[in-house]
């Protein structure tokens, strides 16, 4: 069931606009916005919260419109980049800031339920100062639970984190949002953070929503030049539709030509013979191999290769398309130049821009 709801939703600022952004989010789900700074995420967000008023279009929660809500009656949450802690109060008065209203024992009672869900069981005591950067991260969201808020809203909140900590913390966060079935929307710069996190990914471009699905479609099926960019689909080749082959169920089943390769394409849209088409898929996708496998496998060999860590990327030639491949270390490049290879493309690792 719809919980949130934007409907053509608009921002005005000065020099920028946030036009025409409308989607729907069910209850409980985690929808993460991702974008380039400047492309209206966090402008979008404080909307939602009531922070920025919107000039045209509607928010709804639970098929109510808020735009005149005021923010302390919205019931929405929010977690801000800067933790935005009292360095003055110890944990537990930050925790119970916003339940002033409420009687000391339950204030009590609630501030040490939080703490035992954030797994900060102890610390009421302390001070600020003594918190790290990812304490500090968990009592900014005790807090905002704090006040059972029906909607969060999380502003890049582990931009400033390393590496190691944003992997625990986002663990954290998505078990407790998903453990109290609590609707969130998640801006960050993060890809691995974000497709670990969501439901549904939202991608932004200079004011506009321009690719809102699950983050599994979003992923794998781009949709549009501007998201395969800014997702990094290094496999972009320019190629046309040759053949029509059949049709199963709802899917047709394509031949397409990219200089004289010949790749296998399904699709739930029509396509035109002879219809120009951009081909994506991403360099995990394609794998390697000593036989020629089914579908769409080619020979291929070897131009460069570099290895990253526990990855080896390949630049591979294909006929005379440049195929990139990345792979685990589980082989010596060096050997490969000793073997016929191949490279694999499953079909449902592929997708077009027409």
């Amino acid at each position: 069931m719809t919980h949130l709801e934007l409907h053509q939703v608009g921002i005005d600022f000065p020099d920028f606009k946030v036009e025409n952004i409308s989607f729907k989010l069910d209850k409980g789900k985690l929808l993460v916005l991702l974008g380039h700074s400047g492309s209206g995420k966090t402008s979008l967000i404080q909307a939602v919260c009531g922070i920025l008023p919107v000039s045209q279009g509607s928010i709804l929660v639970n098929g109510s419109c808020i735009n005149q809500v005021p923010i302390h009656k919205r019931k929405i949450g929010m977690v801000f980049q800067d933790f935005a802690l009292f360095p003055h109060l110890n944990v537990a008065d930050n925790i119970a800031f916003g339940l002033k209203l409420k009687q000391k024992k339950e204030v009590n009672h609630r501030v040490a339920e939080l703490l035992e869900l954030i797994e900060l069981k102890g610390y009421e005591k302390r001070k600020v100062y003594q918190l790290s950067g990812g304490e500090k991260q968990r009592i900014a969201l005790a807090r905002t639970l704090a006040s059972e808020p029906e909607i969060i809203l999380f502003d890049e909140p582990m931009s400033a984190l390393d590496e190691s900590l944003r992997d625990r913390l986002r663990s954290t966060i998505k078990s407790i949002i998903h453990r109290l079935n609590i609707t969130t929307i998640y801006v960050t710069h993060d890809q691995n953070e974000a497709f670990f996190l969501a439901d549904y990914i939202g991608i932004m471009n200079s004011g506009r929503l321009i690719r809102y699905d699950s983050s599994d479609q979003v992923w794998l099926h781009p949709n549009n030049q501007i998201t395969a960019d800014f997702l990094g689909i290094q496999n972009q080749l320019d190629g046309y539709v040759k053949t029509f082959l059949h049709t199963h169920e709802k899917t047709s089943v394509y031949q397409l030509d990219v200089n004289g390769l010949l790749f296998i394409f399904k699709s739930e849209k029509s396509l035109k013979t002879g219809q120009f088409v951009r081909l994506c898929f991403r360099s995990e996708s394609v794998y390697l191999s000593f036989k020629k496998e089914s579908g769409n496998s080619f020979e291929a060999r070897i131009k460069d290769y570099q290895i990253i860590g526990s990855a080896i990327d390949f630049q591979l030639l294909v006929s005379d398309v440049n195929i990139n491949c990345r792979t685990f270390r589980t082989l010596n490049p060096a050997d490969i130049h000793h073997h016929q290879l191949f490279c694999t493309i499953p079909e449902t690792a592929l997708s077009i821009i027409v």
